[in-house]
């Protein structure tokens, strides 16, 4: 029996998971750059594919999630 891939977990999954949001991880090889890529990969609409981006905004414990759309 294999042992299963361990994933290393992103800010933006720890946010989703402290707040009960479902998700989903799709990994994509090194090769893919850009959403049109990852859309044509996971097999979906274009406009469904989003940056995740988490940062810092100084105060304790309040990091600002930001998520922008391919198009």
């Amino acid at each position: 029996m294999s042992k299963a891939k361990k994933l290393n977990k992103l800010n933006s999954m720890r946010y989703l998971e402290q707040h009960g949001i479902s998700y989903e991880v799709i990994e994509f090889a090194d090769s893919i750059h850009d959403a049109v890529e990852v859309a044509r990969v996971a097999d979906v609409p274009e406009a469904m594919v989003y940056k995740t981006l988490v940062v810092d905004t100084g105060d304790a414990g309040k990091p600002l999630l930001a998520l922008i759309a391919s198009h």
